[in-house]
C-alpha cells in the first residue's frame, strides 16, 4: 500500500495515452487541429460541426473520465527525487491534455451541440481541477523539484485555459471563487521566473502572447465575491509570503519592459502596454485595503508608471502595433487605474495614501506619457478624452508643491517638452496651454511669493502666523477623533472648553453614519496643509482690490473652486486670472462637526468687516474626494500687496 501510495502507477501513465489516443481519434476526423487551435475563420466551423455530432462525444467523455481517475491525490511524497520528477512529469502531461480539452470545449460555444456538452460536463471537470489544483500546490509547496520551470509553465497554461476560455462566465466564477485558485495564483506571483519568463507568457499557437497570471487576476475582479476572495487570502498569507508577492507586483513591470524576453518572439511593445494596464487594475483593486496599500499603491504604482513611460519613449518609429489607437486607449486606461480612479465609489473612507500616490505618479514622468497618447491618439484622428482626463486630474493637483515640481521636472527639464505639445496639440485641445498657465501659477504661489509658514494648530487662540524661518512644530493628534491636532497641550486644553468637547461626541457618532460619508473628518496632513493654504493666500493677495471689496458695513464671504478653475477645461479663460466670487450662501457655513468653529470665523467677519474675509476653498485630493477649506484672512492695509492678507484660521474637511 505504501508502495502503491508514494509512487506513481502505470495506470496512470496508461490513461494519459488513452487522453492522447481520444484526441488523436478527434483531429484525425476532419481539419487538422492545429487549423483550429490557429483560429483560421475557413475552417473553424465545418470542423466542430463535425466533431461534435453525438456519434462522437464517446472520446470526449473517455477523456474526462481517464483525466479524473488519474489525479494524483494529496499524500506524502517519499524522499525521492525520482518519485518526485515521475509525478511530476505524470502531471505536466495530463495537465497538458486537459488543456487541449478546455480549449477544445471553449472553441465549440457558438455551437449548441457543444454548449450542451459543456454545460452537462463541466462540473465533473471543475471538480478535476480543484483536484489538480490542491496537488500542484502541495507539490510546489513540498517538494522542491516539483517546482521546475516545466512544470509551472504547464500548470500555468492550464489554468489560464480554464479561466479565460470564451463564454460561459458563470462557471468561470465558480473556478475562481475557490481559496485554493487564489492561493495558486499568488504561488505563481511568488516564483521566480527563468530568464525566458516563460511564467507570465506563452507562445502564440494557444492565446495571444500576454500574461496569464494577470489576465486571471482581472477576471477575479470581474465579480465581487472573487474581488472580496482575492484580497482575503491576500491578508490570510505569511507575511513572507505577501512580501514575495508584493516584491514580484513592484519588480514586475521593470522585468516586462526590460528586453528579457524578445528573443523568445513572446513580446511587443503594444501586449507589454496592454498587460502593464491590466496589471494597474490589479495594483488598483487590492490597494483598496489600507493595510497593503502602503506597500502596493507607492512603489508598484511609480514602477508601472515608469515603465509605461519607457515603452512610448520611441515617438518616431512606434513599435509593434503602436500605430493602433486601441494601444494609446490601453496605456491611458492604465494610468487612470493607477491615480485610484473608481466609476461607481464604493469604498467611503478616505485613503491616507491616494495622494501620495498622485505624487509617486508624477515623479515617474506620468503627465509626458499621457501628452504622449494624446498626440498619438490626436494624430490618428481620435478625440484623446481618456488622456484629457488624466492630464485634467494631475493638472487639478498642482496646488501641491511636490506635484507641481514633479510636472515641471517632467516637461522641462531636459527639454521644452511641453512646447512641442503645444505645437503639436494647436487648437484642437486647450490641455497643454492650460499647463503652461497653470505651471506659471504654481512658480508664483510656492517660488515668488512670500514664504510664509501657517499656524496649523486647530486652536484659534494660536499666535496668528510665524515666518517662514521657523520650524514646523509636531503637532498631535486628538486620539479619541482623530480629526483635529494641537501644537500644545495648553492649546488643547483651550480649544476643547471652546469647541472640540462638542465635535469630538458628534465625530464619534458620525463615524459610522453611512448617510454621513458624503463628508469625511480624516485628518489631512500637515504638507498637503502648507501648500494648499499657501496657494489659497497667494490667490487672494494677487486678485485686485475689486475682486475683494472690503466694505466696512458688510462682511467679506469668497469661494474659490481651484478644482474647476485648474482641471476643467471647459469652464475657464486661459487669459483670466483664478476667479474669487462672492460665497453662493452668503456667508461660510461647514454642516456636520466643526459647524460652531466655522461658523465663528463668520461672526468675526461680520463684527469686524474692515479687518476679517473669510474664504471657502475647494482643492482637489484624489479621484473621490476633495479638501474644503474654511478659513479666514486678517486684512494688513499698511503691508505689501503681496501680503496685505494674511491667513490665520482655518478648517480643513474632505467632501465627496
Amino acid at each position: 500500500m505504501a508502495a502503491t501510495a508514494h509512487h506513481p502507477s502505470t495506470h496512470t501513465q496508461h490513461g494519459t495515452w488513452t487522453v492522447r489516443k481520444n484526441l488523436h481519434y478527434l483531429a484525425t476526423q476532419s481539419f487538422p487541429t492545429n487549423r483550429v487551435m490557429k483560429r483560421d475563420a475557413e475552417h473553424f466551423q465545418a470542423y466542430w460541426l463535425h466533431v461534435w455530432p453525438e456519434r462522437n462525444l464517446e472520446p470526449w467523455k473517455v477523456i474526462l473520465d481517464t483525466l479524473r481517475a488519474n489525479i494524483p491525490t494529496c499524500k506524502v511524497l517519499q524522499d525521492s527525487e525520482t518519485s518526485a520528477v515521475m509525478a511530476t512529469n505524470n502531471a505536466r502531461a495530463a495537465l497538458y491534455q486537459a488543456e487541449l480539452v478546455i480549449f477544445a470545449l471553449g472553441q465549440g460555444k457558438d455551437i449548441a451541440e457543444a454548449k450542451d456538452f459543456v454545460d452537462a460536463h463541466f462540473y465533473m471537470l471543475l471538480e478535476c481541477w480543484n483536484d489538480v489544483l490542491k496537488w500542484l500546490l502541495y507539490l510546489m509547496l513540498n517538494t522542491p523539484t516539483a517546482s521546475d520551470p516545466l512544470a509551472i509553465f504547464t500548470s500555468v497554461r492550464a489554468f489560464a485555459a480554464m479561466v479565460l476560455f470564451p463564454g460561459w462566465a458563470h462557471l468561470q466564477e465558480e473556478i475562481l471563487d475557490k481559496p485554493q485558485t487564489i492561493d495558486f495564483i499568488y504561488l505563481m506571483l511568488s516564483q521566480e521566473d527563468p530568464d525566458s519568463g516563460l511564467y507570465w507568457y506563452i507562445p502564440k499557437t494557444v492565446y495571444r502572447p500576454g500574461c496569464l497570471i494577470l489576465g486571471c487576476l482581472k477576471r477575479c475582479l470581474d465579480w465581487e465575491s472573487t474581488e472580496d476572495l482575492l484580497r482575503a487570502r491576500f491578508k490570510a498569507m505569511r507575511s513572507d509570503s505577501r512580501a514575495k508577492v508584493v516584491k514580484s507586483l513592484s519588480t514586475r513591470p521593470k522585468r516586462m519592459c526590460s528586453g528579457i524576453i524578445p528573443g523568445h518572439g513572446l513580446w511587443c511593445p503594444a501586449e507589454a502596454g496592454l498587460d502593464l494596464a491590466t496589471l494597474s487594475l490589479v495594483v488598483c483593486k487590492l490597494g483598496q485595503d489600507p493595510d497593503i496599500s502602503k506597500k502596493v499603491r507607492r512603489t508598484v504604482c511609480h514602477n508601472i508608471a515608469d515603465s509605461l513611460s519607457k515603452i512610448v519613449a520611441d515617438e518616431v518609429e512606434p513599435l509593434g502595433n503602436f500605430n493602433q489607437p486601441n494601444a494609446w486607449y490601453n496605456m491611458t486606461a492604465g494610468i487612470l487605474h493607477l491615480t485610484g480612479r473608481e466609476p461607481e465609489p464604493t469604498v467611503g473612507l478616505i485613503m491616507p495614501h491616494s495622494h501620495h500616490r498622485i505624487q509617486a505618479l508624477v515623479r515617474a514622468n506620468v503627465v509626458s506619457t499621457a501628452f504622449k497618447c494624446l498626440v498619438r491618439l490626436m494624430a490618428e484622428g481620435e478625440r484623446g478624452y481618456f488622456a484629457e482626463l488624466v492630464l485634467r486630474h494631475f493638472l487639478a493637483n498642482m496646488t501641491d508643491s511636490e506635484v507641481y515640481r514633479g510636472v515641471l521636472r517632467d516637461l522641462t527639464e531636459k527639454e521644452d517638452i511641453l512646447g512641442r505639445y503645444i505645437r503639436e496639440v494647436g487648437s484642437r485641445s486647450s490641455i497643454a496651454q492650460q499647463y503652461k498657465r497653470v505651471l506659471e501659477l504654481s512658480h508664483l504661489a510656492f517660488e515668488v511669493s512670500p514664504c510664509v509658514r501657517h499656524n496649523l494648530c486647530a486652536n484659534d487662540k494660536h499666535p496668528e502666523f510665524s515666518t517662514g524661518e521657523d520650524e514646523d512644530v509636531k503637532l498631535r493628534q486628538c486620539s479619541d477623533c482623530l480629526s483635529v491636532a494641537y501644537c500644545s497641550e495648553q492649546c488643547r486644553t483651550e480649544d476643547w472648553s471652546r469647541f472640540h468637547s462638542h465635535e469630538c461626541k458628534l465625530l464619534a457618532r458620525t463615524q459610522n453614519d453611512f448617510e454621513a460619508r458624503a463628508v469625511s473628518y480624516s485628518y489631512v496632513s500637515q504638507s498637503i496643509r502648507q501648500d494648499q493654504l499657501r496657494f489659497l493666500e497667494y490667490t487672494i493677495n494677487s486678485q485686485s482690490s475689486p475682486d475683494i471689496p472690503l466694505d466696512p458695513h458688510q462682511a467679506t464671504h469668497a469661494m474659490i473652486d481651484f478644482r474647476r478653475e485648474l482641471g476643467d477645461l471647459q469652464s475657464m479663460d486661459l487669459s483670466e486670472p483664478v476667479n474669487v466670487g462672492p460665497h453662493p450662501q452668503g456667508e461660510l457655513r461647514c454642516p456636520g462637526a466643526f459647524q460652531e468653529r466655522v461658523a465663528q470665523y463668520s461672526n468675526d467677519a461680520m463684527a469686524e468687516p474692515e479687518k476679517y474675509i473669510c474664504v471657502e476653498a475647494i482643492f482637489s485630493y484624489d479621484w473621490q474626494w476633495a479638501t474644503h477649506v474654511f478659513a479666514k484672512l486678517q486684512h494688513y492695509p499698511e503691508a505689501t500687496e503681496s501680503t496685505r492678507f494674511r491667513l490665520i484660521d482655518s478648517v480643513f474637511v474632505f467632501r465627496r
